[in-house]
């Protein structure tokens, strides 16, 4: 699956996708969500769950290489304003 496949799943399929090919890679926790990082084929996807909903409330993919993602994960900043609210 390639990256612009992936994108125009809906968001169950996307997560059907990340639950069945993911490799999972990392996460970040705050008060009220968590941020899971994986891998797929040759992208990555973030899922970003409400634990106060108790339900996904975003996922967000991209084809950023490790390096990349290393320098983001060391930049503190709101993850919250990443998905909608």
């Amino acid at each position: 699956m390639t990256l612009y496949e992936f994108n125009l799943l809906g968001i169950n399929n996307q997560m059907e996708t990340v639950n069945q090919q993911g490799v999972y890679l990392d996460n970040h926790i705050t008060k009220n969500e968590e941020f899971n990082l994986y891998a797929i084929n040759m992208f990555f996807v973030e899922a970003c769950y409400n634990s106060l909903e108790n339900k996904i409330s975003g996922i967000k993919s991209g084809n950023l290489s490790v390096f990349h993602w290393l320098i983001l994960s060391s930049v503190s900043f709101p993850y919250s304003s990443w998905y909608p609210t």
